[in-house]
């Protein structure tokens, strides 16, 4: 886990879980491109995310198929930070959206998993504070939360067969698009 890295899954087709996305975090795609590399993927988010010094009221996404799961990840880590967000998608797509993220730089971490319009678990750490609301998931059974690192919040998120932050996705097509805020 070199790197900051932040995702959402939900069992749903790309396209739907990138308009979902669009909706409920209020944003409009102004640029798209495809890559076999993700090393191209990652440059082209670093260009189009403000958090990363690129274009002002903007980010960069990349979304890509794993089996049944729908993913999009972002660099800037916007994506986990926005609860309200994450539970519009859920109720909007009619199904679980589970989210991730890890930044061993800034001791960050986060899972959770949003149903029906609601968020169902939180666990974030930031700042030294470990935030934990809802409902222990699957993921969870029969371990004891003493404490809450990037390795949990990957340990849960790869629960359900999702990609591992620890390195570089290889054999995809990553569809990236750039998308600006609305004000």
């Amino acid at each position: 886990m070199s790197r900051a890295r932040s995702a959402l899954a939900a069992r749903t087709s790309v396209e739907n879980l990138k308009a979902a996305a669009c909706k409920a975090y209020g944003c409009e795609p102004y640029e798209a491109a495809r890559f076999e590399e993700f090393f191209d993927v990652a440059q082209f988010c670093r260009e189009h995310s403000e958090e990363l010094g690129g274009t002002l009221g903007s980010d960069g996404w990349c979304v890509w198929q794993v089996g049944d799961w729908a993913v999009l990840s972002d660099l800037s880590l916007l994506l986990v930070r926005n609860t309200d967000a994450i539970a519009a998608m859920s109720a909007d797509l009619g199904t679980e959206v589970v989210g991730a993220a890890v930044d061993l730089g800034f001791a960050f971490a986060a899972y959770l998993r949003a149903k029906g319009g609601k968020i169902t678990r939180r666990l974030m750490l930031e700042d030294e504070l470990i935030t934990d609301e809802g409902v222990p998931c699957v993921a969870e059974r029969g371990l004891h939360l003493e404490d809450f690192t990037e390795v949990e919040a990957e340990q849960y998120w790869r629960h359900d067969k999702l990609p591992t932050f620890d390195h570089d996705p290889l054999d995809d097509v990553f569809e990236c698009v750039a998308v600006k805020f609305k004000d």
